[in-house]
């Protein structure tokens, strides 16, 4: 990766396997470079307490959350930013935009996607994360790995040009930021 000229990153993955954890590290050591997170931009839009009742809600949601991070994006790049996206953009709904804007993009910077992937097999590791972030409420964290298995059985392939990197997220921080930046 070349950090003298424009770049995007695009972290993806499960919930659970570090994609904002990743993201926030990478902006930490590339100088000229901005995170911008899924989940960070979709607190913002809508408050946590909203209730998100149908399936309608939840696309709608995601639409906004995309259209929101890309053109967060788009602003960063014409400023002379860097970003650096984390999202698990598995949904068709989210990979289109995404893939439309690489397409629109690309020419002027280089793109870099990488795949945060938990090897199977480690479900206590996934457990651990989902505690850190969201406490060991039973009926939370059921609810969320439900969500993760969900999202699993529902992820989109990319179109072809996008082949991202695929990264074992059971490595060190320091051994995956490694991993992308001399990618």
């Amino acid at each position: 990766m070349n950090v003298n000229s424009p770049f995007v990153i695009v972290i993806v993955g499960l919930q659970f396997s570090g994609k904002t954890t990743i993201g926030r590290e990478l902006a930490a050591r590339l100088v000229g470079s901005h995170h911008i997170d899924d989940d960070d931009i979709r607190h913002g839009l809508f408050p946590r307490s909203s209730v998100i009742s149908t399936l309608a809600d939840r696309r709608k949601v995601f639409r906004h959350v995309t259209s929101s991070m890309l053109g967060a994006a788009a602003i960063n790049l014409e400023i002379g930013f860097s970003p650096i996206l984390s999202s698990t953009f598995s949904h068709e709904n989210a990979k289109r935009p995404m893939e439309k804007f690489w397409a629109e993009w690309r020419s002027r910077a280089s793109f870099h996607f990488c795949e945060l992937v938990i090897p199977e097999g480690c479900d206590a590791l996934i457990r651990e994360r989902a505690v850190q972030r969201y406490g060991t409420d039973q009926d939370i964290l059921e609810k969320k790995l439900a969500r993760r298995e969900h999202v699993k059985s529902i992820t989109a392939p990319w179109s072809d040009g996008i082949n991202p990197m695929i990264i074992d997220a059971t490595q060190s921080i320091e051994h995956i930021c490694q991993q992308i930046i001399q990618s």
